[in-house]
């Protein structure tokens, strides 16, 4: 590689001292060219053939210079130019002069010294080769900056081509004519001038409007970065290469107490303590000679200062901007006072946490690898288990697992329970350093570092044994109470269900007896007031006088006859109503709704909307006790509720028959009522018991009361 540069830097010299050579011919005549010391008797020929046979000057000055550009190639200074580039463009300047030279007649472009005159073809190649020289490292130099994608690059790629053609072109239009005698001398300027006028104004305008769209895009594209810039959570203050703040958002002006006025061009070193600011200014200026994204100051500790001076714990990232003032650094600025104490407060709960799982000596505390293998082991370890820290550490947890655990994988299966869940804990024996086993209570903690990935466990252990055994022995307590109140509980239930049996005889029983004596009543007293009746009508249709005293004892005895036969009819009715017997349960709820609606003056509504059932074939004791039920409603209703008006609803589903009564009374608590536990509410739930339904009562105060019977429909056998 060496050799190869050397080699060309070597050929760059030989085209120098070879055009230094022929130039110096010129000014000193006496002195033979090169090319006569070498091809004498070629020139001598050409000569003679009147062909020319030496290099023109302006050819040998490109040479010259070309050789120059090739030795300083490389080449760049501290502010990023680089030399041959200006020579590249002298030279495109000495081959464009003889291009223009040859397109306008003017040999003083291309004949210098009126000797020989460069090529045309020549002329064309010192352009191409100027322009290799500008274009071989596009991005450095003066190639940098026609080729980058900023506005002023665009309009350069623009308007060179225009700036070097147009006016060749114009100009070579007007020689052209001038030379066919097509237009007047004056016409042609005019054209010339007009033609120029016209390509500058257009050129002007397609400035002008990529100007304004680049003016736009960039006001956009501020305004854009502004309220990023005033959205970022972060304070953000933007400093430039001498340190000066250029730009900062609302948080730094919250941060630091200072309004934006106050810190757009001071320097930057004013935001913290005094202690720190010289050194800072030395660092700031070795971070411009090679920004990168950082954190500053990383692993130090660093500080801000407010404007009333008070300091505060801060922490900055820097990134690098590259813009067209240059490069500017951003810091991104966070306040960690409160993660500073934070942090304090958090080491000094690990010390005192340390302290204490230490000293502790009720529970076996160790922290693990993440792969089981012991690293810490404390005092209560020690005690419980019987190893000493020195015995147990980096030894894996299944050293204290019986063998049957160990052969199951049961200590690698609690580790991964713990990682996938967060903890695990289980109870089990397990080994002290003597042999002996213990039961253990155990809880095993998946620990994750700030990255969330595991890097251990902390584990738990504590002697439950005594426990255990206490719990064995509270066990068997509980389990022969159990059976004792399973006992107990079914002689209760036996002894319920015969009470109930015994309640539904009775009421069975009741019912008969007041239906034998209803029968008696009506049947035997009946008669018997009939027959005093007959003999009394006899004795009065026998009486000699109408109109004696004797007479209106008799018309009062008949009257007061006649109200003991209704109330013995009612009596026996109230003791057993015969028209369930005879009309079914329908007419006779019907009856009785109407007749308490007279006697109380409620009104009273009942309707039935049963469909495909003869209500003279339900069972007896559905008809009686769905009866009785509806009597007590009633009657509460009247006594304890002061109704206004009831509502009664016989109907039926599939399988059962519903009987809803709702009044407009007072209402009352539930809880309080079954806390007094009143005869009616009670009779009427025994009641449906007896005939296998559910009676469910709801009540709310100043509501009303409603109650529902459900009994599954029966029929006579």
């Amino acid at each position: 590689m060496r050799r190869t540069f050397f080699a060309g830097k070597l050929l760059a010299w030989c085209i120098i001292l070879s055009t230094v050579f022929k130039l110096a011919s010129l000014l000193f005549t006496p002195l033979p060219q090169i090319d006569e010391l070498l091809f004498a008797q070629k020139i001598f020929a050409d000569v003679s053939n009147n062909l020319p046979s030496s290099m023109a000057v302006n050819t040998a000055v490109g040479f010259f210079l070309s050789g120059i550009a090739l030795l300083l190639l490389n080449y760049e200074t501290q502010k990023g130019r680089m030399p041959a580039h200006f020579i590249a463009v002298f030279i495109f300047m000495v081959g464009y002069f003889s291009l223009l030279g040859y397109l306008y007649g003017a040999p003083e472009f291309y004949d210098l010294l009126r000797y020989l005159p460069m090529a045309i073809n020549t002329a064309i190649c010192f352009i191409l080769v100027s322009l290799a020289f500008l274009f071989i490292y596009p991005g450095k130099g003066l190639a940098k900056e026609i080729s980058q994608p900023l506005m002023g690059a665009i309009l350069g790629r623009f308007l060179l081509p225009f700036a070097i053609s147009m006016p060749l072109l114009l100009g070579w239009i007007r020689v052209h004519t001038h030379r066919n005698h097509l237009f007047s001398t004056e016409l042609g300027i005019t054209l010339l001038v007009s033609s120029i006028v016209m390509v500058f104004c257009i050129i002007i305008a397609i400035n002008v409007i990529l100007l304004n769209k680049n003016d736009v895009l960039r006001k956009r594209n501020e305004d854009k970065f502004k309220s990023l810039l005033e959205s970022a959570p972060e304070a953000i203050i933007i400093v430039n290469n001498d340190g000066q703040i250029v730009l900062v958002n609302r948080q730094a002006e919250n941060l630091f107490e200072y309004s934006r006025q106050e810190l757009i061009g001071r320097e930057v070193e004013m935001l913290m303590p005094e202690r720190f600011s010289s050194p800072h200014r030395n660092h700031r200026i070795n971070y411009f000679l090679k920004p990168d994204a950082r954190n500053m100051g990383k692993g130090l500790e660093l500080f801000g200062r407010k404007k009333n001076g008070k300091e505060f714990n801060l922490e900055i990232s820097l990134s690098p901007l590259e813009t067209e003032e240059g490069i500017l650094i951003s810091a991104a600025i966070r306040d960690i006072t409160e993660r500073k104490k934070t942090e304090e407060k958090i080491k000094q709960s690990e010390e005192i946490f340390r302290t204490l799982v230490t000293g502790v000596k009720d529970y076996a505390i160790m922290m693990l690898d993440v792969n089981g293998n012991i690293l810490t082991w404390n005092e209560g370890a020690e005690l419980i288990k019987g190893y000493s820290e020195t015995e147990v550490k980096g030894k894996n947890i299944s050293m204290f697992y019986i063998k049957e655990e160990t052969g199951k994988g049961i200590p690698a299966l609690i580790l991964n329970m713990a990682s996938e869940q967060g903890s695990c804990e289980t109870e089990g024996w397990r080994v002290k350093k003597d042999g002996t086993l213990f039961w253990a209570d155990v809880v095993v903690t998946a620990l994750y570092d700030t990255n969330n990935q595991l890097s251990g466990f902390a584990k738990v252990t504590r002697d439950i044994t005594e426990r255990k055994k206490t719990e064995e022995i509270l066990a068997d307590f509980n389990r022969q109470l159990s059976n004792q109140v399973q006992t107990k509980t079914t002689e209760l239930q036996e002894t319920a269900e015969q009470l109930r049996l015994l309640s539904t005889h009775l009421q069975n029983a009741r019912e008969e007896e007041r239906s034998t004596i209803a029968r008696e009543i009506h049947d035997e007293l009946g008669q018997m007031l009939t027959g005093i009746r007959m003999d009394m009508v006899w004795l009065r249709k026998n009486i000699p006088e109408k109109t004696n005293p004797v007479t209106d004892r008799f018309e009062s005895m008949l009257e007061l006859l006649n109200e003991t036969r209704d109330t013995m009819r009612r009596i026996a009715r109230g003791l057993h109503p015969d028209i369930l017997n005879n009309l079914g349960l329908v007419s006779a709820l019907k009856s009785y709704a109407q007749e308490f609606e007279t006697r109380s003056g409620i009104k009273t509504n009942f309707t039935s909307l049963l469909e495909g059932i003869n209500d003279l074939q339900l069972d007896a004791a559905i008809a009686i006790n769905l009866y009785r039920i509806f009597q007590e409603s009633l009657t509460n209703a009247a006594k304890h509720a002061s109704a206004g008006a009831i509502e009664a609803v016989l109907t039926q589903d599939e399988n059962n028959l519903l009987l809803h009564i709702q009044d407009d009374g007072k209402g009352f608590i539930m809880n309080e009522a079954a806390k007094k536990k009143t005869l009616g509410l009670v009779s009427m739930r025994e009641r449906m018991l007896a005939i296998d339904g559910t009676c469910q009562i709801t009540s709310v105060p100043l509501e009303g009361t409603t109650i529902v019977l459900t009994v599954p429909i029966k029929f006579k056998s």
